[in-house]
């Protein structure tokens, strides 16, 4: 992993990071994944200047494969602060796809930032609804939070997963909603331990 300090956040990226962006921007002649890359720094400067809007600079940005993560600089998020901070990035996300629909542009351009927000609004780990539950559940008592959680990530899972199939199995076959299900709950099962 290559790691640099810039503007005191210690930036982590994955050595196969770059390889495969590179691999994915030659195979896309569309431009669409640039933009798609855009999109996602985007929303994460909205959790970062968020951040230390609330005096919580982040002591790390993970950027890998699998997307881009924050990592607190204390530990010491207050409920209310956390649900801010994870809702600044699809807000961010959904005042560009205000602003970009409105310019003579090509309205997918402005869909990137609309997706990109409602699917990271979805309550469940490891997007950014997951967290804004996180922090409301946290009161709830232990067992009974994890069961909320729990039952939502599987129906919120179930729903993506048959959407997928059906949009998979009808032309232009599109399979990213699956690669994205798939990629929830394998974080679910081994790197979330829940």
């Amino acid at each position: 992993m290559y790691s640099v300090r810039f503007s005191g956040i210690q930036c982590k990226i994955s050595l196969l990071f770059p390889a495969v962006l590179l691999y994915l921007l030659y195979a896309d002649p569309s431009g669409l994944l640039l933009f798609g890359f855009s999109a996602a720094v985007i929303h994460e400067c909205g959790h970062i200047i968020t951040a230390c809007l609330l005096r919580h600079k982040p002591r790390e940005l993970v950027i890998s494969c699998f997307g881009m993560r924050l990592v607190d600089s204390d530990g010491c998020l207050s409920r209310s602060e956390d649900a801010v901070i994870a809702l600044a990035g699809p807000a961010l996300n959904a005042g560009m796809y205000l602003l970009l629909y409105r310019l003579p542009i090509d309205p997918l351009y402005a869909d990137i930032h609309l997706v990109m927000a409602v699917l990271n609004l979805l309550p469940i780990d490891p997007l950014d609804g997951g967290r804004v539950l996180d922090a409301l559940v946290r009161g709830w008592g232990t067992s009974f939070g994890l069961g909320v959680k729990t039952l939502l990530f599987y129906t919120v899972w179930a729903a993506m997963t048959g959407v997928g199939i059906a949009l998979a199995r009808h032309p232009p076959h599109n399979i990213t909603l699956c690669i994205v299900a798939m990629y929830l709950l394998f974080h679910r099962l081994f790197y979330n331990g829940n």
